[in-house]
C-alpha cells in the first residue's frame, strides 16, 4: 500500500482507503487458502499442485481458467493459466542478434 501511495499524483487519493483494500484483500486470500486445506485434510483428501504435478494425486490447488465454471468461491481464486496461450492469442518475441552473434 505503501508503494502505491508513493506512485498516485493525486492530491484527493485516499491512501488509507486503498490499504485497507489491499489488507482486506490479502486476508480474504488467506483465509480461503485455510479453507482449502482445512477441507481437504477433514475428508483425508490429498492435494497436488497441478495435473501436470509429477505426483497427480488427489485434487489440483491450482487450476487452468477454463475449469473456473466448477468451483466453489475459495477455489477459483486459485486458479492460475497454465500457459501463455490461455491468456494471450499472440506473444511477440524480439529478438537481439547482437546478443547472439556479437555487435556488427
Amino acid at each position: 500500500a505503501e508503494r502505491a501511495r508513493r506512485h498516485v499524483d493525486d492530491p484527493g487519493f485516499d491512501g488509507e482507503r486503498l490499504a485497507r483494500h489491499l489488507r482486506e484483500r490479502g486476508e480474504a486470500i488467506l483465509d480461503s487458502w485455510a479453507e482449502i486445506l482445512g477441507a481437504a485434510a477433514e475428508g483425508s483428501g490429498q492435494r497436488c499442485y497441478s495435473p501436470y504435478d509429477e505426483v497427480k494425486q488427489g485434487k489440483a490447488l491450482l487450476r487452468g481458467i477454463e475449469e473456473r465454471s466448477s468451483l466453489g468461491e475459495h477455489d477459483r481464486k486459485f486458479t492460475a493459466p497454465t500457459s501463455m496461450r490461455d491468456v494471450e492469442s499472440t506473444v511477440h518475441i524480439w529478438v537481439d542478434r547482437g546478443a547472439i552473434w556479437g555487435s556488427r
